[in-house]
């Protein structure tokens, strides 16, 4: 019925977009669906198998090109504090969470988020921002909310380190996997921005060095 009622070939449907606030619908560009790592064309945004390194990644969800419209309205929710944005993002995010993710088994999945270093969240940035947005999608889909790692290092932000070598330095050993239940069979985690997948490669590596048999998905709201 959802695949009916929003396709996936056609997310700039009249249909989907009907269900989102005017204030967003404007100039905004749904992803095509692709391969994280290659960039091309791929069912369902797959990683292709060709593309998968040791750490792998089942698949990168992207809601939408990061246009300039789209910066300009993340940047308002980031670092200005318009909570006012907050709802609306997560009715996009969630409408593709129930599209790509709908056939995982939700006894077996936990849907996690990007963690802050504590000295950021509660100093600084007061709350984060994905870790409201992954307990919205538990509300929505009743998915277990975990978190499956903490930030252990301080590291300045990866949008302020230029290139994708520099940015895997920054990360480098600045997060630790958290223990999960042994019958999870699926993380979902959510994030921004997709530039270099630096942060979600050293995230998923931790897990999977753990937790070998576990299918890591992320779902990202824009891709650069």
């Amino acid at each position: 019925m959802l695949n009916i009622l929003f396709p996936k070939n056609d997310l700039n449907s009249h249909m989907l977009w009907k269900y989102l606030d005017k204030k967003i619908k404007l100039k905004f560009r749904s992803h095509d669906e692709i391969c994280y790592k290659c960039k091309k064309e791929s069912k369902n945004f797959q990683t292709h198998k060709f593309c998968k390194w040791i750490y792998w990644l089942e698949q990168i969800i992207t809601c939408f090109y990061y246009t300039k419209e789209l910066k300009k309205y993340l940047l308002n929710f980031k670092y200005y504090h318009r909570k006012d944005l907050i709802k609306e993002i997560w009715d996009m995010m969630d409408l593709y969470f129930k599209m790509y993710f709908s056939n995982l088994d939700k006894n077996k999945t936990i849907i996690s988020y990007v963690p802050m270093h504590w000295i950021r969240k509660y100093f600084i940035k007061w709350y984060n921002q994905w870790e409201l947005l992954a307990n919205y999608i538990w509300k929505k889909n009743n998915i277990k909310v975990q978190a499956v790692c903490k930030k252990i290092k301080w590291t300045k932000p990866q949008a302020k380190v230029k290139g994708r070598n520099e940015r895997l330095e920054n990360l480098k050993d600045s997060f630790a996997s958290l223990d999960i239940s042994e019958d999870i069979e699926a993380i979902v985690l959510v994030d921004d921005i997709l530039t270099t997948w630096s942060t979600l490669e050293e995230i998923s590596k931790i897990i999977k060095i753990k937790y070998p048999n576990v299918k890591i998905y992320w779902l990202v709201l824009a891709r650069k």
